[in-house]
């Protein structure tokens, strides 16, 4: 028997046992509220960005302990609990993470970031009142959902529209102070110096690599070291790079993420596309200059949470990036590109940021 098909038959169980009860649900007072699961399984850069969530729920409920479900690989980051919270390695396709989950003591609240279903392993948990984003599909991933919050009318960035989950009187500002890290060796390069990281979670977001050798050459000559990054299976990207005088460093995808967090934390820019290391910079308060291709910067660009962070998010319009979705669920105001390289052969969106632009905002974040 899979693992998956394993964790199934034990969440359905413990749902079967947990069931009727649901006919004597109501929404905990909030004075009374003690325990809180937040549960995903959220990419870097979302999670990064639910952090707004976290700052929040600590304001509101501040004595309350506070879980986080999340992938394993994402664990090792908050080995310090910032806003005193516990993370806990979940994934649906391991039946022992879930056992470790239902044998936690029950939640007054829980609270499920991106895709519903995982309020079925919340209902598992024995949480009283679990609450997520209305619209996910089909119906029965809302089927143990008692509060389903609609997403924002207006543009609101990715943070502070998770925030609004937790029904907080106001949104709270991160500062670097909130979240320690473990510390980790890493071979420094010689400093001032400059990260590139190649790689993105789709080949349609990707920077030319002919632009980042140009790019390399200009920022070189301004006096920075020049580090590139990729992550695990994109080495291919760092060819072109291998022997070139531009580039003192490359990290072949074998960082850890707290590694990368502390090689972006001691230089002095990053420059990357939209993927999940751009937002490690935003917990280590590194200037960032973020490429956008189908993503969309109306979204994980600048936020009222993150508003001290100093950054540029380039875009340019495109008429392909037309698709208003977040999370699977429909907003009016966004607009994505969640095509594949079947669908897209020429992403024109990230190939249209020229050279002269990155180097320019670049330029002025490094002058601040």
């Amino acid at each position: 028997m899979s693992s998956r098909l394993y964790s199934r038959i034990i969440q359905l169980a413990a749902i079967t046992v947990r069931l009727p009860l649901k006919l004597f649900r109501k929404k905990p007072d909030d004075t009374k509220v003690r325990r809180i699961l937040v549960i995903h399984q959220l990419l870097l850069g979302d999670a990064i960005m639910s952090t707004a969530l976290l700052a929040s729920l600590r304001e509101k409920y501040p004595k309350a302990s506070i879980d986080v479900a999340m992938p394993d690989f994402l664990v090792p980051l908050y080995s310090q609990k910032p806003y005193q919270i516990n993370p806990i390695s979940y994934s649906p396709k391991n039946a022992k993470s879930l056992i470790k989950l239902i044998q936690q003591k029950s939640y007054d609240i829980g609270i499920v970031l991106g895709d519903a279903r995982y309020s079925w392993a919340a209902y598992a948990a024995g949480t009283r009142w679990i609450i997520t984003h209305t619209g996910d599909y089909p119906a029965y991933k809302n089927w143990f959902v008692d509060e389903l919050l609609p997403m924002p009318e207006s543009p609101k960035a990715m943070p502070d529209l998770m925030a609004d989950l937790c029904a907080a009187d106001h949104l709270t500002t991160f500062s670097t102070s909130d979240w320690i890290f473990e510390d980790v060796v890493i071979t420094s390069p010689e400093s001032p110096y400059i990260v590139f990281h190649l790689g993105a979670s789709s080949v349609l977001k990707l920077w030319p690599v002919d632009s980042w050798l140009e790019l390399g050459h200009k920022l070189k000559n301004n006096g920075f070291s020049i580090v590139v990054t990729c992550g695990p299976g994109e080495e291919a990207l760092l060819e072109k790079f291998r022997g070139n005088g531009d580039f003192e460093q490359l990290v072949p995808g074998n960082f850890t993420l707290l590694q990368m967090r502390k090689l972006i934390a001691q230089s002095s820019l990053l420059v990357s596309p939209d993927t999940g290391i751009s937002h490690l910079a935003k917990l280590t308060n590194t200037p960032l200059v973020c490429l956008f291709g189908p993503g969309p910067v109306e979204l994980v660009g600048n936020s009222q949470f993150f508003n001290n962070h100093k950054a540029r998010y380039l875009s340019n319009p495109i008429p392909c990036r037309d698709q208003p979705v977040i999370f699977k669920r429909p907003v009016s105001w966004v607009r994505f590109c969640e095509r594949n390289t079947h669908q897209c052969q020429d992403p024109k969106c990230i190939k249209s940021l020229t050279v002269n632009n990155v180097y320019s905002a670049s330029k002025e974040l490094l002058k601040k």
